[in-house]
């Protein structure tokens, strides 16, 4: 395992992702808002162990990360998700084009794991008691500075959220 893996906020976010119904609202937002769900994952982990997250600390912690995320992360997941249709046009090719989509996916991942480093190195001491609520109260300050804030797709899954929030993470 490489230090990306060690810290705290990787392994809160694997378990969360992990949990009933999460990765669909995640890639929802993610597609359909356009959050960053590195960020989204970010604000409900620092409310779990404590730390409120305003708009102007939030908008700190994004600004922290979009070169890599509009440069690098983005790009990648463009590529992956081209080439999946683009597989059955392939022909003889196929086998390459889906070893080098498996590539990609992995160097996507491994983008991924740099952003939420880069996201860990953002968290601060907690002053508070940290749960789901403040979690999905930092959520609900992130969607709000959404361009086009997805609020009732976030309340549509607040109980999937808090469930997920309260299990063993």
């Amino acid at each position: 395992m490489s230090d990306l893996e060690h810290h705290p906020f990787w392994r809160f976010s694997l378990a969360l992702y992990s949990q009933p119904g999460v990765a669909p609202l995640c890639l929802e937002l993610q597609d359909d808002a356009g959050l960053d769900v590195n960020l989204l994952l970010f604000a409900l982990w620092r409310g779990v162990e404590g730390e409120a997250l305003d708009a102007d600390r939030l908008k700190e912690i994004e600004a922290s990360v979009a070169e890599w995320r509009d440069h690098v992360v983005r790009p990648l997941r463009a590529a992956r998700r081209g080439l999946k249709p683009a597989l059955d046009r392939m022909g003889p090719y196929r086998g390459a084009a889906e070893t080098l989509r498996a590539e990609i996916s992995a160097m996507e991942l491994k983008a991924e794991q740099i952003e939420q480093a880069l996201l860990h190195a953002e968290a601060r001491t907690p002053r508070a008691k940290g749960g789901p609520q403040l979690a999905l109260s930092n959520l609900a300050r992130l969607v709000a500075l959404a361009a086009n804030p997805p609020g009732a797709l976030v309340q549509r899954h607040v109980t999937t959220l808090t469930a997920a929030l309260a299990s063993n993470l």
